[in-house]
């Protein structure tokens, strides 16, 4: 509806922020994400040039962290960041730069392109990073780069290590902006700690609990 009269009204100052939150919020509960989500790109387009470079920065980040989770082709995937990534760093757009940067490395170690998985690469260094953007109150960076550390060290097989960032994860969760981001923190976490319960590591929290709070939470996600 809001497009609707967006697009009827013409009235440009909103356009991109409209177009922005269906696709954001809206677009992937009711049609299928893969056919429009070039769109996204029209929109950072369209925010930069009419002087909005906040928005334009959320479209580049909500595009690339949407065709991370839905498993585009990681070759093609890894090129379209490093592009964006020089743009960013062009704009001055230092918290989209973040963004993109912990989805980056990510992808670089899936395709054996960094040997130090535990780290994410020895040039990206996540632990660093995290204590870097925890001193600068970078929160949302924060938890976006929590998500791809602790799902690359599950992804191979770092399970103690990853417990423990998934327990340090939780205290900036309430941070996480995107429905995709929600999904696939509680996807990870579920397996995380069912690997944790599996293997008996020893924790303050008990991760059989954390299981099942985030098997409820991806129930409710996917009813929505």
């Amino acid at each position: 509806v809001s497009l609707q009269l967006n697009n009827q009204l013409g009235y440009t100052a909103l356009k991109w922020k409209v177009r922005l939150s269906y696709y954001n919020f809206v677009h992937h509960w009711t049609e299928p994400v893969r056919p429009e989500l070039d769109n996204i790109l029209e929109v950072e387009n369209g925010a930069f040039a009419n002087g909005d470079p906040i928005f334009a920065g959320y479209a580049i980040f909500i595009y690339h962290q949407k065709k991370f989770a839905l498993g585009f082709h990681l070759k093609e995937l890894q090129e379209s960041f490093e592009n964006y990534l020089k743009v960013t760093e062009q704009r001055h757009d230092v918290e989209t730069h973040h963004f993109l940067e912990g989805y980056y490395y990510a992808i670089r170690c899936l395709r054996g392109l960094e040997s130090n998985t535990a780290l994410m690469g020895e040039s990206f260094n996540a632990p660093k990073r995290l204590e870097e953007s925890i001193a600068s109150s970078s929160f949302t960076v924060v938890a976006d780069t929590f998500i791809a550390y602790m799902s690359t060290l599950f992804m191979f097989g770092h399970i103690t290590n990853a417990f423990e960032q998934y327990q340090q994860a939780l205290k900036y969760m309430d941070f996480i902006q995107q429905r995709y981001e929600f999904a696939e923190f509680n996807f990870y976490s579920l397996l995380i700690c069912a690997a944790a319960h599996e293997q008996k590591i020893p924790a303050e929290i008990n991760a059989r609990k954390q299981m099942n709070k985030h098997l409820k939470k991806l129930s409710v996600w996917k009813e929505l």
